[in-house]
């Protein structure tokens, strides 16, 4: 059994990640790397035609697709 005792008073901040649209990700990369919309959804990991309901107004993007966005916009120095 293992006996290690929960650290006291050592409880990390939980915050509200940032967000980002990725639709103006989509365009930013469009217009700095010359990515086709096949392109970035490969890299950003989401399937073509969810991108194109986003772009369309069908569907809004969800918490975690505006997370990522996000996170790719830091990792990509955009």
């Amino acid at each position: 059994m293992n006996n290690i005792a929960p650290s006291e008073g050592k409880i990390p901040p939980c915050e509200e990640p940032l967000e980002f649209c990725p639709i103006q990700l989509y365009w930013l990369v469009s217009h700095q790397f010359q990515w086709d919309l096949h392109q970035f959804a490969l890299a950003y990991g989401w399937d073509v035609g969810t991108i194109q309901k986003w772009m369309y107004h069908v569907r809004p993007p969800s918490k975690k697709a505006r997370v990522t966005a996000f996170l790719l916009k830091k990792e990509w120095g955009l």
